[in-house]
């Protein structure tokens, strides 16, 4: 243990260079490692049990050694739980040198089409083979999302309230205040309609995905790198991000930090796709599922909470959250933070609002 620790020393890199360098002249096959752990308040008898003293140690491991056979290794040794992250062997695997591939591939197609439409313009008489070329274009489709005209009979304040709600979301971390299910025009089919929605958005998000799995640590290294689970836990979870099922399977299935409320809104976005469909056929029985599944979903938080004895948000500095943080963390983020069951309640208000309280805007306008 490197000395000043009780001091307050806390941060401790290690030789980085020294590591490395007994690598390159193959006197030891070893790679830099971080290790953190807490100092318990028995020990430094600070009086502040839900703020322990983490402690980061960096020091030269054995790389022929898989990060959970190192772990094991260490806390036998220190018989103290520790988290380990080691930065990535220098040889890439084939997955990661696929996803560089196929994503220099995908610029250079970008970069051309863009070139394209900026030398030679969009035709009058639009081909097949222009609008593929358009939709590569970055200069049409920043033009495209960058414009200001709008539709006569779009309803305007609905894009402020996306605004505020997404400010909201970003800033706060508070659940969705809107849900952009507006009537649509363009789309022919219920299955194109369907299919529009979703690739929106999940291209842009599996491409977040799969680079962080497969990029992200090899972005930078050195001891004030990024040494956290985030690369090992996309690494192994990818696929289930992917499928936007995370959530469902528990917080430490979950790859991105916000992944959670993308694979929330596609679950909420089906369920209300079946309502509005039974609506369609029964509007009588459209609510009904509205009112059981808000009921189902307020008796869920009841029972979850009084049998596992959750609070109602995560309070660290209460005693039963001193006595088992993890186990009463993992309860109330797996059973009430991240289910679809006990999160639905809001959205099914915000979706049944509209149905049962119709507003015609174009005659509300007019007597304006």
């Amino acid at each position: 243990m490197p000395s000043g620790i009780s001091d307050g020393n806390y941060h401790w890199l290690g030789d980085y260079e020294q590591c490395e360098m007994l690598k390159l002249e193959k006197k030891f096959n070893g790679h830099y490692c971080m290790i953190e752990f807490e100092v318990p308040d028995t020990v430094l008898n600070t009086k502040c049990d839900n703020q322990p003293l983490d402690i980061h140690l960096g020091i030269c491991l054995p790389a022929s050694c898989k990060l959970n056979e190192t772990k094991a290794i260490i806390e036998d040794i220190a018989q103290h739980k520790m988290d380990v992250y080691c930065e990535p062997p220098s040889e890439w695997h084939t997955r990661e040198i696929t996803f560089l591939i196929v994503f220099l591939c995908w610029c250079f197609i970008i970069f051309v089409a863009t070139i394209w439409i900026w030398k030679f313009g969009t035709p009058e008489t639009k081909t097949y083979i222009d609008n593929i070329v358009e939709a590569f274009s970055l200069q049409h489709n920043l033009r495209k999302c960058l414009r200001t005209t709008r539709k006569r009979t779009m309803f305007h304040s609905i894009d402020g309230l996306q605004v505020v709600s997404i400010a909201l979301l970003v800033n706060g971390n508070i659940f969705f205040l809107i849900m952009e299910y507006l009537g649509y025009t363009n789309s022919n089919t219920f299955w194109k309609h369907l299919l529009s929605r979703f690739f929106r958005v999940w291209p842009s998000y599996a491409f977040v995905t799969l680079f962080v799995s497969h990029l992200y640590i090899r972005l930078g290294y050195g001891p004030m790198w990024s040494h956290n689970d985030l690369p090992y836990r996309c690494e192994k979870t990818w696929w289930e991000n992917l499928l936007l099922i995370n959530n469902i399977l528990g917080f430490k299935e979950t790859c991105l930090d916000g992944g959670f409320l993308f694979a929330l809104e596609a679950q909420f976005y089906l369920v209300a796709i079946v309502i509005i469909f039974i609506r369609r056929k029964n509007k009588a029985a459209s609510n009904t599922v509205i009112g059981a599944l808000i009921t189902l979903s307020t008796a869920y938080i009841f029972i979850i909470t009084n049998y596992y004895k959750t609070y109602a948000t995560l309070i660290p500095t209460a005693s039963a959250f001193k006595t088992q943080p993890e186990k009463m963390y993992a309860d109330y983020v797996n059973k009430i933070f991240l289910s679809p069951i006990a999160r639905i309640s809001p959205f099914l208000f915000g979706l049944g609002a509209p149905l049962w309280c119709p507003i015609k805007f174009n005659i509300t306008m007019k007597k304006v």
